[in-house]
C-alpha cells in the first residue's frame, strides 16, 4: 500500500505546514516548508525531532531564521545578512569594505535613523528620505556604493519572504548638482611634472640642504624609487610591495608582476596588543 500524507492544517510561526504522513504502516510527523520557491519536507517520529532537522538543514545552508523578523531592525538585519549570508560569496577585503560601509553610514548614522527602523515598517519613502539625508554629507559615488549594498540585502530579504516589495526599485539617487560633496577631477601630471618628480627623487643630503639623513646619502631613501617606478609602469601599490627579486628580468628589462599585497582587518585578534590588520598575499592569473 502506498505511502499516505494527511494534511492537518497546523502551523507553526506563521510559515509552512505540518501533518502526518504513513510510510510502511509507521506514522511520521512533517513539516513542508519552501525555500527558493521548492517545497522541501522534513520527518520525524515527533515535533521536537522535525523542528531538530529544520534547524540543521537551515544552519547549514546559511538561512536567516527569525520568529520575530518584522520587528528586527533594519541594522540587526543587514549585519546578520553580511556576516551569514553574503562573507561566503566575498573576497576578504571587499567584505571589510561592506562591513565598513553599513557601520558608519547605517549603523552608526544618526542624522537619519534607517538603521533603527524594524523590518515590517520599511517603506520606499523611508529609504528616499535617507538618500536625500545622505547628500548632505557624502559624494555620489559613496551614495551609489551605499545603494548597491542595501539593494543587495533588499533583494535577499524579498527572495526569503521577509518583505513584501522592493523598496529600492523607484528610490533616486540624488543628482550630482544636489549633493555636497562633489566629484573631483582627476589631475594627471605632465611630462615636464614626470621629469621633475625624477630629478627630484635622486636628490642628495649636502651641507646647507639637508633633511636629516647623512650627507652624501639619498634624501628620500628607497621611498622613492618606489613612486618613480608607480609613476613609469602604473602598478598598483600592492602589486609594488609584493615585487621579489625574481620577478625582474634585468637582462632583457622585463617585470613580471605575480601577486599583490592588501591589507584585510585581522579578524583573528584576540587581545588589543594583536595587530588590526594583516597583509594578505593574492596571486595574479
Amino acid at each position: 500500500m502506498p505511502a499516505q500524507r494527511k494534511k492537518n492544517g497546523r502551523r507553526k510561526n506563521g510559515e509552512g505546514s505540518w501533518g502526518t504522513k504513513k510510510i510502511k504502516g509507521v506514522e511520521y510527523k512533517y513539516f513542508r516548508k519552501q525555500y527558493s520557491g521548492e517545497d522541501k519536507y522534513f520527518y520525524g517520529k515527533t515535533d521536537s525531532e522535525v523542528k531538530s532537522k529544520i534547524k540543521k538543514f537551515e544552519e547549514n545552508n546559511s538561512i536567516v531564521v527569525n520568529k520575530n523578523i518584522n520587528k528586527q531592525t533594519f541594522g540587526e538585519y543587514i549585519l546578520n545578512w553580511l556576516e551569514i549570508v553574503k562573507q561566503p560569496s566575498i573576497k576578504k577585503r571587499t567584505y571589510d569594505s561592506y562591513e565598513d560601509i553599513i557601520n558608519t553610514q547605517i549603523i552608526n548614522y544618526k542624522n537619519y535613523d534607517i538603521s533603527g527602523k524594524q523590518m515590517g515598517s520599511l517603506s520606499e519613502d523611508m529609504f528616499q528620505k535617507y538618500y536625500n539625508d545622505m547628500a548632505n554629507y557624502y559624494s555620489r559615488a559613496t551614495i551609489i556604493k551605499n545603494y548597491i549594498i542595501i539593494k543587495q540585502c533588499i533583494n535577499y530579504a524579498l527572495s526569503k519572504n521577509h518583505i513584501t516589495e522592493k523598496y529600492l526599485d523607484q528610490v533616486t539617487i540624488p543628482s550630482e548638482d544636489l549633493v555636497k560633496v562633489k566629484k573631483k577631477e582627476i589631475q594627471f601630471l605632465t611630462e615636464s611634472d614626470m621629469n621633475k618628480l625624477y630629478k627630484e627623487s635622486k636628490r642628495i643630503n649636502k651641507d646647507g640642504f639637508n633633511f636629516g639623513g647623512k650627507i652624501g646619502e639619498p634624501v628620500y631613501g628607497i621611498n622613492a624609487y618606489a613612486i618613480i617606478l608607480i609613476m613609469y609602469t602604473g602598478m598598483r601599490i600592492g602589486e609594488l610591495i609584493a615585487l621579489k627579486w625574481a620577478d625582474i628580468d634585468l637582462e632583457n628589462k622585463f617585470l613580471y608582476v605575480k601577486k599583490s599585497i592588501s591589507i584585510i582587518k585581522n579578524r583573528d585578534r584576540k587581545t588589543k596588543d594583536d595587530l588590526k590588520y594583516k597583509r594578505r598575499n593574492k596571486y595574479k592569473n
